[in-house]
């Protein structure tokens, strides 16, 4: 219920002036160390990277006869496509470099992220 309420007040820009204050703060505060973690970061949480995690890890855990976990693992890949759904559902524009300072361009909607 609490992920449907934020995604309303996400939705219809409630929360957008205290975005707004928050991400100012933290680049006031940002340089190179802060930067490289928050890129490394986004590396981390991109498709490509975590699809392949997900696969590796899998067959490593099916090779120790885990096999229960492993297709868990590979079905939490499912959370894709629905993050996708629900990204195209609530429609929230990324911010562009008038409000924040860009680090990494993205193409899409931001929420869920």
């Amino acid at each position: 219920m609490g992920f449907l309420v934020l995604g309303f007040l996400v939705r219809y820009s409630i929360l957008q002036p205290l975005d707004i204050r928050v991400s100012t703060e933290l680049q006031e505060t940002s340089g190179a160390p802060w930067d490289q973690i928050m890129m490394a970061a986004t590396f981390l949480g991109s498709t490509p990277f975590v699809g392949a995690a997900a696969v590796l890890l899998a067959a490593g855990l099916a090779f120790r006869n885990h096999g229960r976990a492993a297709w868990f693992l590979l079905l939490s890949l499912l959370s894709m496509p629905l993050d996708l759904g629900l990204k195209a559902i609530w429609a929230r524009e990324r911010p562009d470099a008038s409000i924040v300072h860009i680090l990494v361009n993205r193409t899409g909607f931001s929420f869920p992220s």
